[in-house]
């Protein structure tokens, strides 16, 4: 939200210079005229940018406080659709580490497993894994669904243990040797589900899968960028208090926003957050 507020001011300021320029006295005064505004405008980019910066550490540090303790004793497994980048997952995974939480998983899911082409391959491996998990996934459900809960229950669970049972580690090297995620940690179930939108993929294969999660998981958040359809399109289900959201998390303020979501989430409180959240900028309770 700062930086798209940045980029309309600066481009305020060229667009006047530009016209001033031209409305200005003889022909022989408006290259000196453009050079001055041209400066004029360089100043007040720099200036700007160094005001964003300083709102950027505020929040942050603001954030360091308010995130404290939010998170104690939780883990949590982030999956990462494709195109997310790794400074958004490194950003989130500091405010868990700040909310006293940790990252047991980053599941980064690969483009083979969005790709609606690829629907009965995962229809046929969900089912055959499903059993390996004692009933933690639904073979009824559609492929889409199911696949989210095979997700939930390998990487999360209802009630998470302290490690991976023998269904849950066969369940993750074969979604591995799949090639269909690749994964850092991945020894622990986590507690919460955080789900991580980037650029579009199918809406079918998204909301099967993110609703799937939430039929295998304690609770689920999912973030992703103020303008993310993929979002839009999870925040459009009729779903229960096991789903937040929040917008913005390319932003620190949507970091912190997205700790405080999952700390709620401990309890199912639910809801929409950031600037285009129905429920404010950042969970109250």
């Amino acid at each position: 939200m700062i930086r798209r507020n940045l980029i309309s001011l600066v481009g305020a300021c060229g667009a006047l210079a530009v016209g001033i320029a031209l409305g200005a006295g003889p022909l022989s005064d408006v290259g000196h005229a453009e050079s001055e505004r041209a400066g004029d405008a360089g100043e007040v980019s720099g200036d700007l940018s160094r005001r964003v910066a300083v709102d950027e550490r505020f929040v942050t540090d603001i954030g360091k406080a308010v995130v404290a303790g939010r998170l104690a004793k939780q883990r949590i497994a982030i999956l990462a659709f494709p195109g997310v980048q790794q400074d958004v997952i490194a950003g989130v995974s500091a405010q868990v580490r700040t909310g006293g939480g940790a990252v047991t998983s980053v599941v980064r899911i690969a483009p083979a497993m969005v790709d609606p082409g690829r629907r009965t391959y995962l229809d046929t491996l969900s089912k055959r894994l499903a059993p390996r998990l004692d009933g933690r996934v639904n073979t009824t459900l559609d492929a889409y669904p199911r696949f989210g809960q095979l997700l939930g229950a390998t990487y999360a669970g209802k009630k998470a243990a302290t490690s991976f049972d023998a269904g849950q580690s066969t369940a993750a090297e074969t979604l591995r040797t799949a090639k269909l995620v690749t994964v850092s940690g991945g020894k622990t179930p986590a507690t919460l589900v955080l789900v991580l939108v980037a650029k579009p993929v199918d809406r079918t294969v998204l909301t099967g899968i993110v609703h799937g999660l939430g039929g295998a998981a304690h609770a689920v958040v999912s973030a992703g960028p103020s303008s993310s359809t993929d979002l839009a399109a999870l925040r459009a289900q009729d779903w229960g208090t096991w789903f937040a959201s929040v917008d913005g998390v390319d932003t620190p303020a949507g970091q912190v926003a997205t700790a405080l979501a999952l700390a709620h989430q401990v309890s199912q409180g639910g809801g929409d957050y950031g600037a285009s959240g129905f429920g404010g900028l950042v969970p109250l309770g």
